[in-house]
């Protein structure tokens, strides 16, 4: 029984390294590849005085940009970006920045593929 124990241990230690492995190689072709848009989506609350619901938006596009720029250190293709989807603001611009550049990386991919192919 002890021995059949370490064997499904081993067995689980052996599933979670491959996960792992499989996790850090999606990663890579996702940095690569894939460009990664997250919209902080502002509620209005309509308890707050007008005051204070300028300081929440101005403490939440301070957030979203401190956010994004610690996440482009290790993924220039993350941007975190803050609007309402209720009023549109924000939208467009998150829309003009994801658009031409998931382009450009589809363009890069097939050319990766290409190369890849040839080698």
């Amino acid at each position: 029984q002890q021995q059949q124990q370490q064997q499904q241990q081993q067995q689980q230690q052996q599933q979670q390294q491959q996960q792992q492995i499989l996790l850090e190689e999606l990663q890579t072709q996702l940095s690569e590849f894939v460009p990664i848009l997250v919209f902080v989506n502002i509620m209005k609350n309509n308890n707050n005085s007008n005051l204070e619901s300028a300081q929440y938006y101005q403490s939440i596009i301070s957030m979203g940009s401190s956010m994004s720029t610690e996440l482009q250190k290790t993924n220039p293709n993350v941007r975190v970006m803050v609007g309402s989807a209720k009023t549109g603001q924000g939208v467009r611009s998150a829309f003009e920045w994801l658009i031409p550049l998931a382009k450009q990386q589809k363009v890069k991919k097939q050319q990766f593929q290409l190369d890849k192919y040839h080698d």
